[in-house]
């Protein structure tokens, strides 16, 4: 079999960045290996050309495998002494990926648990409705592009392509930003299923200056606005815009309500975007409201629209208004995002326009 061409840097690094192993094979020997299958083994990746997967490879017994027999149950001997489950999966040439199964598992518990409490009231299966390689494929493909790309953008603003204008490297800067927003967008699914829906999500505060965070906001959903051909009219009425909030949590859900508002707005429309000090009985409050020009929320959805995995009935592709997709996801992660900081986030029906409020506390 003929050598295979030394890896190019580039490709290394991206291999690199990933959570699963990668590993090369020759003649039944590893040839290269990435940095996390060398993690997991406890080996240098410089070290593991020439070793004999029988090395590192054991069946539900603990009797060696060799590069022939590895298959979608095995284990992995790792650099402590244990025993991974993994499953090992040609993915082109002589290139095998190496898939953490344990973290399967627990994708495939959490999902099911989280479809289970949705349901319409028909008794559970008593078999998860997604098997092992299923849910750990969709957890691994939206990982495994989300860090290309941005190893891609990583070397795009580091210059190796050209000098970048300034433009240019804002809306890298951009679009490295949304990468690990979509990252983070599994975690948090996972932490949507987990403990009965009452778990809060893991939040850090910090000071912060409100506006910014609006303004980052708005410079990522500044392309899903200019593809509706839509105006922004920006309102922000706050002489002190101090809080102390998760910066990217609450700039993740101002992006989710300026998307939902894109969404359901008529092209060449308007959309609205106010903030102000709202002063009540429970004390003051930040208030950021959005609105756009779409048919609204209707009465019978307004209960149920905050819930995972729904959307609005009979939206989308009527009087100008673009066909909607999505899992309905979105709304669900906002209200949990804004719960865990003691706020919330309401809509009004039935006004013949869309309306959402995102509130904070202000803390004294």
């Amino acid at each position: 079999m003929p050598d295979r061409e030394p890896e190019r840097p580039v490709e290394g690094s991206l291999l690199d960045a990933l959570e699963e192993g990668v590993v090369d094979l020759r003649d039944g020997r590893i040839l290269t290996a990435n940095a996390a299958f060398a993690g997991w083994v406890g080996v240098p990746a410089p070290d593991l050309a020439g070793r004999d997967p029988i090395d590192f490879f054991t069946d539900s017994e603990g009797r060696a495998l060799g590069a022939d027999a590895m298959g979608e149950a095995c284990r992995l001997r790792q650099g402590d002494g244990g025993l991974r489950p993994v499953s090992v999966r040609p993915i082109g040439g002589d290139r095998v990926l190496v898939v953490d199964r344990l973290r399967e598992r627990r994708l495939e518990s959490e999902v099911w648990q989280l479809s289970s409490r949705l349901g319409t009231g028909a008794e559970a299966s008593a078999t998860p409705p997604l098997c092992d390689e299923v849910a750990g494929m969709v957890e691994h493909e939206i990982r495994t592009a989300s860090t290309v790309i941005r190893g891609y953008l990583r070397l795009l603003l580091d210059g190796r392509a050209g000098p970048l204008q300034a433009e240019q490297r804002e809306f890298l800067d951009e679009a490295r930003r949304e990468t690990r927003r979509i990252q983070g967008l599994v975690d948090d699914l996972l932490e949507l299923a987990s403990s009965e829906g009452s778990r809060e999500l893991r939040i850090v505060r910090k000071p912060a200056c409100l506006h910014a965070v609006v303004h980052q906001a708005l410079a990522t959903a500044r392309p899903l606005l200019e593809s509706r051909e839509l105006e922004l009219a920006l309102d922000l009425d706050l002489e002190d815009d101090a809080v102390r909030i998760d910066e990217e949590r609450i700039a993740s859900v101002l992006v989710n309500v300026l998307a939902n508002a894109a969404k359901f707005s008529p092209r060449g429309g308007t959309v609205r975007l106010a903030t102000h000090l709202v002063e009540s009985a429970a004390g003051a409050s930040i208030s950021i409201s959005v609105l756009d020009e779409g048919a609204g929320v209707s009465h019978e959805d307004v209960e149920r629209i905050f819930d995972p995995f729904v959307r609005g009935r009979g939206v989308g592709g009527e009087d100008g208004r673009p066909p909607v997709e999505g899992m309905g996801l979105g709304l669900a992660l906002c209200r949990r995002v804004l719960e865990a900081h003691g706020g919330a986030i309401t809509t009004i029906p039935g006004l013949g326009y869309g309306l959402f409020r995102v509130t904070l506390p202000v803390e004294g």
